[in-house]
C-alpha cells in the first residue's frame, strides 16, 4: 500500500498538523527530509506535484495565491473561512446576562489592576450581588464565585484570577493559520508529492510516490470495474472512504 498521511482541517477549533515528512533545509536546491529513512532524502530540482481537488484533478501548471481569506489554486479556494450566520435570535433574559457578563469582567479586571486580586474578588461578589438579574452570588473558595440568575435553575460559576496572556483573536489565528497551509501546499507540490484536498480532508503523498500515485488513481478511473469494485481498489490508495468516494464520482482532468 502506499504511504500517505491524513489529516483533518477545521475552522472552529483552529490547530495545523503537517501532513507530510516534507521540509525546506532553505538551501538553493532544497532538500527533503522525511520522517521515513526509507524515502528518498535528497533532490537537487524542484518538481511539480499534483493536485485533486474535491475529486478533480487540476491542470498543471498550478499558481498558488494567498488571498486576503485564504489559499486559491489556479483561481480556485481551497482554503476559504467558514461563514458564520450573522444574526443570532437570543431572549431578552439571554442578552442581559451576556451584557452583564461583559460589563463584569471589565469592572473585574480594572479593580485587579487598581487594588489588587483580593479586593476585586471582593467588589465582584458585592457588584453580582446588586444586580437585578441575580438571585444570590458568593464565593466558594478563594476564587469560585457562584452565581445564580433568576429564572434559570442552576449556577453559573466564575473562576476569579488574574487576566493571563492574552491570545490572538480569532482573526489572527485564522490568518496565521492560513499562511501555514499556504507555505506547506507550495512546498509539497513544489517536492512532487500528489496533494488530495476534499471537503476539509487533506492526503498528501511522499514527493518520490506522487507520481505513480496520480497513475494508479487514473488507472482505477478508467478501468471498465463497477463502482463499488473501483472504489474498493481505490482505498487502498485513499484511505478515507469519503475522499476515495468523491473520487470515484466525480474525477476528471480541469
Amino acid at each position: 500500500m502506499l504511504k500517505c498521511f491524513l489529516t483533518c482541517f477545521m475552522l472552529g477549533a483552529v490547530l495545523f498538523v503537517s501532513a507530510t515528512a516534507v521540509a525546506d533545509s532553505g538551501s538553493p536546491a532544497r532538500q527533503i527530509v522525511p520522517e521515513s529513512p526509507n524515502d528518498i532524502t535528497e533532490k537537487t530540482g524542484l518538481q511539480e506535484g499534483w493536485l485533486i481537488l474535491n475529486g478533480q484533478l487540476l491542470e498543471r501548471p498550478y499558481t498558488l495565491e494567498r488571498t486576503e481569506s485564504g489559499v486559491s489554486v489556479n483561481g480556485r479556494g481551497v482554503l476559504e473561512p467558514p461563514s458564520y450566520p450573522q444574526v443570532i435570535s437570543v431572549s431578552d433574559e439571554t442578552a442581559a446576562r451576556h451584557e452583564l457578563s461583559v460589563t463584569f469582567w471589565k469592572q473585574f479586571y480594572g479593580w485587579v489592576d487598581e487594588e489588587g486580586i483580593d479586593l476585586a474578588r471582593s467588589k465582584a461578589v458585592a457588584f453580582m450581588q446588586a444586580q437585578p438579574i441575580v438571585e444570590s452570588a458568593a464565593l466558594a473558595g478563594e476564587n469560585e464565585l457562584r452565581i445564580k440568575y433568576k429564572g434559570l435553575p442552576f449556577e453559573e460559576r466564575l473562576y476569579l484570577e488574574k487576566k493571563t496572556e492574552a491570545r490572538p483573536d480569532l482573526e489572527d489565528r485564522r490568518q496565521k493559520y492560513a499562511d501555514d497551509y499556504y507555505e506547506s501546499l507550495n512546498r509539497w507540490l513544489e517536492k512532487g508529492c500528489l496533494v488530495i484536498i476534499s471537503d476539509g480532508v487533506l492526503m498528501v503523498t511522499p514527493p518520490s510516490e506522487g507520481e505513480s500515485t496520480v497513475k494508479s488513481i487514473k488507472s482505477i478511473i478508467s478501468s471498465q470495474a463497477s463502482t463499488v469494485d473501483k472504489l474498493e481498489s481505490l482505498k487502498a490508495i485513499v484511505p478515507d472512504r469519503a475522499m476515495a468516494k468523491r473520487i470515484v464520482n466525480s474525477f476528471e482532468i480541469e
